[in-house]
């Protein structure tokens, strides 16, 4: 059984595969920062692990929107959220 995604329902998902990109870029700023000022090794290496599972979801992610074909921007809500998560 084959189905076929419509237009409006492919941009929808493409546009949620965006806000998602968004959140993971921020987790590894995030992640990034944490690893530069821990000084305990092996919260230091729990981070590490966390950070290269990031990457490697932000690549299936980043996957999916060239799949699709569509690149779309982040919502202005999710947007606004990371420039608040950052201190912008």
């Amino acid at each position: 059984m084959t189905f076929t995604v419509t237009d409006s329902k492919r941009n929808a998902i493409t546009e949620k595969l965006a806000d998602i990109r968004s959140f993971q870029y921020l987790l590894i700023a995030n992640e990034q920062q944490l690893i530069g000022e821990c000084s305990d090794s092996e919260i230091r290496d729990r981070l590490q692990k966390m950070l290269g599972d990031d990457r490697k979801n932000l690549g299936i992610v980043e996957t999916a929107i060239a799949d699709y074909g569509i690149e779309v921007k982040t919502k202005e809500t999710v947007r606004e959220i990371v420039h608040r998560v950052k201190g912008e």
